[in-house]
């Protein structure tokens, strides 16, 4: 694996002296260099956070789980070198997988989570060790730890994949296709590279980058995926488009002694990178970016009906939906584009996006902001999926 370093991801946001294009104006190019001198030190960090995480892998039968109170909560005990007995800490995320593992309602443990007090703590710990003290014989899980945090309680079928070569593969496809890496998120369980192509379109006369963004979980909390990228440089509202490839973590189950399984494990991630890179330089292609601009450029002229369409949209909770729709009714034309459209309401929800202190929900609100822009198309979505590329 080429270890991607913070020098190289800096020069991949490194506007290029390219001879301009007609079409561009002086003030997009402008923001366009703004948003990449803003966000460089933010990729640089994510991937140097994706770089250096170093994941430890346990098979635990559910039988020999036993969880302990902490001062921050719950911790579970868990083999160490050895034959010693190490306790790590249990993110938020990887409570959520036990409680549905043990059919425990994610409520009951945010509850006593949110008390802060020690018996609280203790009785969520005894909660869950009679729960797996009394679980079927035959229960095993994929426990994956960081730094003594447990940040995914899977299942023992659960397909490991590095993230780590795969987005070095990203960024490197980028680099040779023309595309500067733009934006990085590294959220405790989930990230997410960007990357554009330095051209200047506009749709209405509104300046906007296209691109792609890689994004994968290795703790359970989504799939691998690779999406189309849209970027509105006049407020730098960014919307993540349709599934170009996608990956599920569904594989054999792992064995006790996981050696035969590492060496699937190393084999699958280079497959998978590979994969990764076909698939971003067909996105990156001439026909392909041509299209998607169209795509663009028939959305800023498409007018809906925002509140039906905010309504569709389940995954927005009630305070966002408000908030999506009185953004877009609201005369502002700097921060949204102008008009009624599609176009409009993706950058409602986008602001949302880019506003939002939590990474995770930032990602999330992104995609929703993507989806957004089909709103009121009548077609069938075409996504791409490679479940099967690492079938054995």
């Amino acid at each position: 694996m080429t270890t991607t370093t913070l020098e190289s991801v800096l020069a991949a946001t490194t506007s290029p002296k390219s001879t301009p294009r007609t079409h561009w104006t002086a003030k997009a190019n402008e923001r366009l260099e703004a948003y990449i001198e803003h966000t460089k030190s933010r990729a640089a960090s994510a991937v140097s956070k994706i770089m250096s995480s170093a994941i430890t892998d346990r098979i635990a039968p559910a039988t020999s789980l036993r969880f302990v109170p902490t001062a921050n909560g719950v911790g579970v005990e868990l083999p160490g070198k050895d034959g010693e007995t190490v306790t790590d800490g249990i993110h938020v995320h990887a409570l959520d997988q036990l409680g549905d593992r043990f059919g425990v309602g994610q409520k009951y443990a945010s509850t006593l989570l949110t008390r802060k007090s020690e018996w609280s703590n203790q009785l969520l710990a005894h909660s869950y060790s009679e729960i797996a003290a009394h679980a079927e014989e035959k229960q095993r899980f994929l426990v994956r730890s960081i730094d003594g945090e447990v940040r995914g309680v899977l299942s023992d079928a659960y397909r490991r994949m590095d993230t780590r070569p795969i987005a070095d593969a990203f960024i490197g496809a980028a680099q040779r296709n023309g595309a500067m890496i733009c934006d990085g998120t590294a959220a405790d369980t989930r990230i997410s590279l960007k990357a554009v192509l330095p051209e200047i379109f506009t749709a209405n006369g509104d300046p906007f980058v296209v691109g792609v963004d890689y994004s994968n979980s290795d703790f359970g909390d989504g799939t691998l995926q690779v999406r189309g990228f849209v970027l509105r440089l006049a407020c730098f509202n960014g919307a993540v488009r349709e599934v170009a490839m996608k990956k599920v973590h569904i594989g054999a189950r792992l064995g006790q002694d996981m050696s035969y399984s590492q060496k699937t494990y190393e084999l699958d991630t280079r497959t998978l990178a590979s994969a990764t890179e076909d698939v971003l330089a067909r996105m990156l292609d001439a026909t392909a970016v041509k299209l998607e601009v169209a795509r663009i450029e028939e959305a800023a002229g498409r007018t809906i009906d925002a509140d039906s369409e905010l309504k569709k949209m389940m995954r927005l909770t009630p305070v966002e939906r408000t908030q999506a729709a009185e953004r877009f009714r609201s005369a502002d034309i700097e921060l949204l584009p102008a008009g009624n459209s599609a176009w409009r309401l993706s950058n409602a929800v986008s602001f949302l996006a880019r506003e939002s202190e939590d990474a995770r929900r930032r990602l999330e609100l992104e995609v929703i902001a993507g989806e957004l822009l089909t709103a009121g198309e009548k077609r069938t979505q075409k996504v791409l999926v490679v479940d099967q590329v690492l079938a054995r």
